[in-house]
């Protein structure tokens, strides 16, 4: 069961209770037959089986699937070869028959009725000569269509044995007689199971019997789950045609060796089986053994269709071979995008998982001197901040970070030795003369400076934690130029 048929299946069955309980579910008022399907249904819904074997289904499926999708453009492709390279023996078999249409002699035929017999071996009847146009199908090409078949015809009654004895004679030939069957099974398969309700009934299974088979045909077996094989379903066809086949032999008409019957494979019960009941007459034939009809049933094997051309045949290879390319083509290029783009997708992640477990590593730190000249600003005034707006020393340190050489940092004009490593932790503010902690101000945004009013006597702006700097130089002042 695929997938469609299966969510289909589970529509209609919801419909068919939505129409079962409005407003309730009435059972009393259904048929036993329907209430029987009802329980049917719900038993097939739920049940264990019907869930695993809708599983089975679908891998069933997906596997015939991806094999059309892998194997496709090669079979295609083998196939269109094959018809390339094959033999195509339609011309051999059409000239064999315009030859049979062309040199088909009736001479000596009309004489058959005269002194011919055909029928019960006890009563054998007197039978008339009938002409009729040769029926062929398919592809006309360079066939010779005005081939008519002659035939001698007799109808009897229809034998009340199962298995009659027939008597043939025409005019000087040897009577000879036939065993026929009354009647024969001309198909016997077993039926699936092809409904939206889950289950199919027996009387179901007798439909679908005769949709394969015919109308005649008769279902035996048990009911049948959806998309299950069940049962045997024959068709057993009465006799309504019997054929006969004379040949020439030394002037003569004699029983053909070659042709038990006018029909391929022209055994002995290869005739007209088609009646779905016993029949009133049982109609008699007799053909000559190189009558178009004989000869067209030999060389087309039974089908009366000679195929294709020779030229639509290689066309057909070629297109199958295109195809076959193709489809290869498209399928190889769908694994290489998604081996390419899974490929794509693992060295992302692996490069992600690399990043997320390596430790970052301090970045050197970029001194930059500006010495700009501010309204609210001392000229000559170093400027205590870098670009970024952090705070930094007089040895051009940023604040927070260690001191870079000189061996000495300087507080309120005197000089004290660098503290050791590991005094105070990488990255942390360094502790002041005093043993406070400094906090630095917050930083401003990439490029910008603070503006702070600017204290002449201590050195620093104002807000801003002490720094450690070098002796401050001394303010210059504004003098009147000096004369010598």
């Amino acid at each position: 069961m695929d997938p469609l048929r299966l969510v289909t299946s589970t529509f209609s069955r919801i419909f068919y209770f939505s129409q079962l309980s409005l407003p309730f579910i009435h059972l009393h008022r259904l048929s036993q037959k329907e209430e029987q399907r009802v329980n049917t249904m719900c038993f097939e819904l739920f049940s264990p089986c019907g869930v695993c074997e809708a599983a089975g289904s679908c891998v069933r499926m997906v596997i015939g699937c991806l094999c059309c999708i892998f194997l496709g453009g090669p079979v295609l492709f083998i196939v269109g070869i094959v018809l390339l390279v094959s033999d195509n023996n339609r011309a051999d078999y059409v000239a064999t028959y315009n030859k049979a249409v062309v040199n088909f002699d009736t001479s000596g035929m009309a004489t058959w009725s005269s002194t011919g017999t055909m029928g019960e071996t006890a009563s054998p009847a007197s039978f008339a000569m009938q002409t009729a146009p040769v029926v062929i199908y398919g592809d006309l090409e360079d066939v010779n269509q005005n081939g008519v078949s002659t035939f001698g015809d007799n109808s009897i009654t229809y034998p009340a044995s199962t298995t009659p004895s027939l008597t043939f004679s025409a005019t000087t030939s040897t009577p000879f007689t036939r065993s026929s069957v009354q009647t024969l099974v001309t198909y016997s398969s077993s039926v699936r199971c092809r409904t939206s309700f889950g289950s199919c009934s027996t009387g179901d299974m007798q439909t679908l019997c005769q949709n394969d088979a015919g109308s005649g045909a008769v279902y035996t077996g048990p009911s049948c789950f959806d998309g299950d094989t069940c049962g045997t379903c024959t068709n057993t066809q009465y006799l309504s045609v019997y054929c006969a086949v004379l040949q020439r032999s030394s002037g003569a008409w004699v029983e053909s060796t070659a042709h038990a019957s006018c029909l391929y494979p022209f055994g002995a019960n290869s005739q007209t089986f088609d009646a779905a009941s016993v029949p009133s007459n049982l109609e008699l034939q007799l053909y000559a053994d190189d009558d178009p009809l004989i000869v067209l049933e030999a060389v087309t094997f039974g089908t009366r269709d000679f195929g294709v051309t020779k030229g639509h045949q290689r066309r057909m290879g070629v297109i199958l071979m295109i195809i076959g390319i193709f489809v290869t083509i498209a399928v190889c290029g769908g694994l290489c995008c998604i081996c390419r783009s899974v490929s794509r997708d693992h060295r992302r992640r692996g490069n992600n998982n690399f990043e997320d477990n390596t430790p970052m590593e301090p970045q050197p730190f970029h001194h930059h001197h500006h010495h700009h000249t501010h309204n609210n600003q001392l000229p000559n005034k170093p400027s205590h901040h870098n670009v970024q707006g952090v705070p930094i020393d007089a040895n051009h340190n940023a604040y927070g970070q260690p001191a870079q050489g000189g061996g000495y940092e300087y507080s309120n004009n005197v000089a004290h030795p660098h503290q050791p490593d590991g005094v105070y932790a990488y990255g942390q503010p360094p502790q002041g003369p005093n043993g406070y902690e400094q906090h630095p101000q917050q930083p401003y945004g990439a490029g910008q400076q603070q503006q702070q009013p600017y204290n002449g006597d201590q050195g620093q702006y104002y807000g801003q934690p002490q720094q450690v700097h070098a002796p401050p130089k001394t303010h210059p002042t504004s003098h009147a130029p000096t004369t010598y």
